[in-house]
């Protein structure tokens, strides 16, 4: 194994007076550099309680805990190491041993002092040490699928409104919206429920005046945000003969035309943009090949209809721009229309109803969900301009903050990550620490915005500066199977970041395995989705490594459980020692049968 190419940003890495965001991809070693981090923190500070390490499951926060408590163990017992990197966190474990002794922490004996734990864990903590402004919800049983009672509020929300009250004016216009299909309101209101930590704080309590004028700006930045990918693609000059040849055709087209490019008279960059893109794109998105009188390009122009053909001939050049210009066609208009702001008033109405029937729900059931955990953690810590006591009392005990599977983090989250570092400012000994990889982001289902990702590397968590980091080395695989990445995915993902898409640009990894020679990628198509052809081929691929590798042990990945339906069987039938890791349901397991015989 070579020495890794991303040494010097691993280094910095253990910066204590530095924050930092990291992209490590898969097989980078981010665990072994989280817990590096963590041991170098916990040499500088005065109590280890001060040092908070977030995971995304329980699993991750056990496996990285046992990994420090077994580092700390190594280090007493006076191990080496038998590679560099595991040298390198023996010798932070040491010095965090000096430290311990030094402050009589006793972590032989209380390795419970050291944080690591989910963010849900923090959440409910947070919630238990205030109950009261917590809102409720210390304490209750959190559900795993709280999609039950998003529907029963939403049924009930329904319900309420559709009576004769003062809220049946804004239930009929919401109705109209959905073609008077109860059902489908119903899922629709559900659907919200299960996302409010998105709205919740803009919505609820809010005036109607604030709301509209939040929305309008949110629009206007939205605009914006989608004309950046266009002018960053092209220069100055180009830019001004787009615009110039737009407004003739502007000029001289026909009334339709006219009608289409109106914005390229505003003052509005997004306005204007979004003329081109009526010019030079058809209704499906493609370069327009032919302009004629009706766009303003007569034979009395011939001029003015080269120089444009010229500038579609150079646009084809550009990568990406006629994907930019084509997501402008669909933006929203800068002001509200009378019906957009009727609509917005009685959404407001809607959700807030509904979100009293949720927490009704809750109550009578005793239990809450995770977003419902996660607000009263933020109640518990009261707001940047009127802090609770005990946000207060944190900013003075947590002088350190890591965030594992950044990628997968929710609006909620990053609410309470800005609380926790409200008030800290680059220098003043304290730190944020956060790693993911936006290539694997997974748990949209729980809320999280891959985005999120993005948007701190650029802006910062709150008003800390997080210095971007890029590990490349892979460490898990093979050169071929590097390679083999490298080409497909570089393909797929896009060439940049995109933060309102959420799309993340694919960063190649580096090898640093050596090759036997054999190791390959080989990819296998059928034409059947029949589930047993796909069995009997995996089968034959199986067959065939273990008489060409019979001392190598074998793995099989598969999209969910239902495809395994027969396959064990197969594999037993042939005598072939065959173990379901996290497949079966527990109490399937023979000796769990035995047992409850027993």
């Amino acid at each position: 194994m070579t020495e890794a190419p991303d040494s010097a940003q691993r280094q910095q890495a253990l910066d204590p007076s530095r924050s930092f965001i990291v992209q490590a991809p898969a097989g980078s070693g981010k665990t072994e550099l989280l817990i590096q981090r963590f041991l170098r923190l916990l040499g500088t500070v005065e109590a280890p309680e001060q040092v908070i390490a977030i995971t995304f499951t329980r699993k991750a926060a056990a496996e990285m805990r046992a990994r420090v408590v077994r580092a700390l163990v190594d280090a007493r017992g006076g191990q080496v190491g038998e590679s560099a990197h595991r040298r390198a966190t023996l010798a932070l474990a040491d010095a965090v041993l000096s430290r311990d002794t030094e402050l009589e922490w006793n972590l032989s004996f209380n390795p419970q002092r050291l944080r690591i734990q989910t963010l849900d864990a923090l959440n409910a903590e947070l919630a238990m040490q205030l109950p009261l402004l917590s809102g409720g919800a210390a304490g209750a049983p959190v559900l795993e699928n709280a999609d039950p009672a998003y529907a029963d509020a939403a049924r009930r929300t329904v319900e309420a409104l559709s009576q004769p009250n003062q809220h049946l004016d804004a239930m009929r216009t919401v109705l109209r919206e959905v073609d008077y299909n109860v059902t489908r309101l119903e899922k629709f209101i559900a659907g919200l429920l299960r996302t409010r930590e998105q709205w919740v704080p803009h919505v609820i309590g809010q005036p109607h005046e604030l709301l509209e004028a939040r929305l309008k700006q949110s629009i206007e930045l939205l605009r914006e945000l989608r004309v950046q990918p266009v002018e960053a693609r092209l220069d100055a000059n180009l830019r001004s003969e787009i615009l110039r040849l737009t407004r003739h055709a502007y000029e001289h087209g026909s009334d339709a035309i006219r009608e289409k490019l109106t914005g390229v008279v505003e003052p509005k960059a997004a306005s204007q943009w979004q003329a081109v893109a009526a010019l030079l794109l058809t209704t499906v998105g493609q370069w327009r090949s032919r302009f004629t009188k009706t766009e303003g390009f007569g034979p009395n122009h011939k001029p003015e209809k080269a120089q444009l053909a010229d500038v579609v001939e150079q646009l084809k050049t550009h990568a990406g721009i006629r994907e930019a210009l084509e997501r402008l066609k669909d933006l929203p208009g800068s002001d509200l229309s009378t019906h957009e702001r009727a609509m917005l008033a009685a959404m407001q109405r809607l959700l807030e109803h509904a979100l009293a029937e949720l927490r009704v729900h809750f109550a009578s059931k005793r239990v809450v969900d995770f977003v419902e955990l996660a607000q009263a953690a933020q109640y518990a810590l009261g707001d940047l301009d009127a802090p609770s006591d005990l946000l207060l009392a944190l900013d003075k005990r947590v002088q350190h903050i890591l965030v594992d599977e950044y990628q997968d983090t929710s609006q909620a989250q990053i609410r309470l990550l800005e609380l926790l570092t409200a008030g800290w400012q680059s220098g003043d000994g304290r730190s944020v620490f956060l790693v993911g990889d936006p290539m694997q982001s997974i748990y949209r289902f729980r809320n999280a915005d891959m985005s999120l990702f993005l948007r701190t590397r650029r802006f910062g968590l709150g008003e800390i500066h997080c210095e971007p980091l890029v590990l490349s080395a892979n460490f898990r695989s093979s050169p071929a199977v590097v390679d083999w990445i490298n080409s497909s995915f570089g393909a797929i993902f896009p060439d940049e970041d995109d933060i309102e898409l959420g799309l993340a640009a694919f960063h190649q990894s580096s090898v640093t395995q050596t090759s036997d020679g054999n190791d390959f990628v080989r990819c296998h198509g059928l034409s059947t989705q029949a589930l047993d052809q796909e069995h009997a081929r995996v089968v034959e691929i199986i067959e065939q490594e273990r008489r060409e590798r019979p001392d190598k042990n074998i793995a099989v990945l598969v999209q969910s459980r239902t495809h395994l339906a027969g396959f064990q069987a197969m594999l037993r039938a042939r005598g072939w020692a065959a173990r379901a890791v996290e497949i079966d349901a527990l109490y399937k397991e023979q000796f769990v049968q035995d047992l409850l015989g027993l």
